[in-house]
């Protein structure tokens, strides 16, 4: 007699497999570009594996102790302590998260094939032609940053700066080791632009730093020479050279 097939035994992992016609998640696609995505992807097929190995094995405990009953083989457990007991409820709610979790999971495939394909692209366009791309981006010394962006320039480049996620959650936070208060739009504003290097080869849960690239650091300090307060009247632009008594001092002219 023939059986209904069963969910396979690592849900998620064979999903994603399945949408992305891989064997296993080590074949991801190992761009840099795409090491975030792969992660979280990763994660996410990682956690429905584990919800949904926990709901079989409590199912299937739930369904020996309903035969048992059915068979009048334990007459005590029924009077006792009930015929499932917490059973059903941590059932019902492993259920949910399951269901919760499957729907959330193509989303994660979607942007991953997205970026695969992006990148896939880019490799096959050659270098010179990646090149003239870069070029039509405006350059970060030239880029036009608002009051909030300049203040993210400067604290990750005088303090710790960490892009955090918390257990269970799904939405990422900055955390200082100043009084700024830095939004994941800034981060990813600044990190697109190349004035922030995002280090991803650690954990959300740890906490990734946000560190200034090169341009980043020339911007810092356009950034402090345009808040610096001007002279005051009668100090001078340059130094008066060595030995002449007769040299007027200029100025100084605050820069527009």
């Amino acid at each position: 007699m023939s059986t209904a097939p069963a969910l396979p035994r690592y849900l998620g992992t064979s999903m994603v497999c399945k949408a992305l016609e891989l064997s296993n998640l080590d074949e991801l696609d190992s761009d840099p570009a795409l090491l975030a995505v792969c992660r979280d992807l990763r994660k996410a097929a990682q956690r429905l594996d584990h919800a949904h190995l926990q709901l079989v094995q409590l199912a299937y405990t739930a369904s020996q102790d309903l035969k048992h009953i059915a068979f009048g083989t334990d007459d005590a457990a029924a009077s006792t302590h009930g015929a499932l007991g917490s059973t059903a409820l941590r059932i019902e709610l492993l259920a949910a998260r399951r269901a919760e979790m499957m729907e959330q999971l193509p989303s994660l495939i979607g942007a991953y094939r997205r970026l695969a394909e992006v990148r896939g692209a880019q490799r096959a366009a050659g270098p010179d032609r990646r090149s003239a791309a870069l070029s039509t981006t405006a350059r970060p010394d030239a880029l036009h940053l608002s009051p909030a962006q300049e203040a993210a320039v400067l604290a990750i480049g005088t303090g710790e700066v960490l892009v955090m996620e918390s257990v269970g959650a799904r939405k990422r936070s900055v955390a200082c080791s100043g009084p700024e208060r830095i939004t994941m739009p800034t981060v990813n504003f600044l990190v697109t632009n190349r004035l922030v290097h995002w280090d991803s080869s650690t954990s959300l849960l740890a906490g990734q730093r946000l560190s200034l690239t090169t341009a980043g650091e020339a911007r810092r300090v356009t950034i402090i020479g345009k808040h610096q307060p001007p002279a005051a009247p009668g100090t001078t632009a340059t130094p008066t050279p060595a030995g002449d008594p007769h040299h007027r001092p200029q100025r100084a002219v605050r820069a527009l």
